[in-house]
C-alpha cells in the first residue's frame, strides 16, 4: 500500500487500530467452543474451530465439501434467481463424433437420425454424412438379410 508522506502518521494509526481489532477478534474466537457440523454426504459429525464458522471445509471422513456452522442471512436478503447455464453450441465436429459413436455402438437407427440432422444443419458435410448413412444402411440390410 502506498500513502502520501503527509498521510503517513494517520495511515500508521489506522493500521495499528486494525491490527488491534483483528487480534481481539482472534482471541475471542480462540476462546470460543468448537463448532460441530454434520456432513451432508456421509452423515459424520465433526468438530471445527470457531474461527471456521460460516465457511466451507472438507469433511475429515469423506473429503466432501461441507458447511461449517451457520450463517444468519437477513430475513429480507434477496438471493436473486439462479443463473441459467448457457447452452453450449454444438459444433459439426462434435455432432459427427457423437453420430460416429452411435454407429460404432451398433445404434444404427439413432446414428442415421444423427447424420440426417447433421446433413440438414451443416450442408457442407452432406456428402460425408450421406456416405455414412449408406454404409450404415448396408450393415442393416446385411444383418436383416435384405
Amino acid at each position: 500500500m502506498f500513502v502520501e508522506k503527509s498521510d503517513l502518521q494517520r495511515a500508521g494509526d489506522l493500521l495499528r487500530q486494525f491490527e488491534s481489532q483483528r487480534d481481539r477478534r482472534r482471541a475471542d474466537l480462540d476462546n470460543a467452543p468448537a463448532i460441530k457440523s454434520e456432513c451432508e454426504e456421509c452423515g459424520v459429525t465433526s468438530e471445527f474451530p470457531a474461527s471456521q464458522d460460516g465457511t466451507t471445509q472438507n469433511c475429515p471422513k469423506c473429503n466432501a465439501f461441507m458447511d461449517v456452522g451457520t450463517f444468519d442471512w437477513p430475513d429480507d436478503f434477496d438471493f436473486g434467481d439462479a443463473d441459467e447455464e448457457p447452452e453450449q453450441e454444438l459444433s459439426a465436429d462434435d455432432a459427427l463424433d457423437a453420430a460416429s459413436r452411435l454407429h460404432q455402438l451398433g445404434d444404427w437407427n439413432e446414428a442415421i437420425q444423427a447424420y440426417q440432422q447433421i446433413k440438414a444443419r451443416w450442408p457442407e458435410h452432406a456428402t460425408y454424412t450421406a456416405n455414412c448413412i449408406a454404409q450404415i444402411q448396408q450393415k442393416i440390410d446385411a444383418a436383416t438379410g435384405g
